[in-house]
């Protein structure tokens, strides 16, 4: 079997950042691109709907509004509200490094695609 494409990650600190690379990428013709969110907490990748509307008043906890954790228990929530990222005195972007925004893209073998992508990457403040 011989492959003909390589993966490049990029690291991003924030999602615009990261949608602005995978635009770009897009602009330049490569299109096996995918933009993920790293979390420490399961349920960021899925945020509750409520959290959009949190004069509902249906929020569980503190954890819920600030770090989109939905469905925990009480105990839970009260650990995860502890959590500096849930007063937003932490500041980290929800990982250590502050870079919770990736994107992958595919190039083909061509080592002048390859090196494009990454500048492409570089140029809008990723960590490749």
């Amino acid at each position: 079997m011989q492959l003909n494409g390589r993966s490049i990650l990029a690291y991003f600190g924030s999602p615009e950042k990261a949608e602005a690379a995978a635009s770009a990428l897009r602009q330049a013709g490569f299109s096996e691109i995918q933009v993920d969110q790293f979390s420490r907490y399961a349920d960021l990748a899925t945020p509750s709907p409520r959290l959009r509307h949190p004069a509902t008043g249906q929020l569980a906890s503190l954890a819920e509004l600030t770090l989109g954790a939905k469905d925990v228990d009480v105990e839970t929530g009260i650990l995860l509200s502890a959590s500096a990222d849930a007063s937003g005195y932490g500041g980290g972007k929800d990982l250590p490094g502050g870079h919770a925004y990736l994107v992958a893209v595919v190039a083909d073998g061509d080592e002048a695609r390859v090196r494009q992508a990454v500048e492409l990457l570089k140029s809008h403040g990723g960590q490749v």
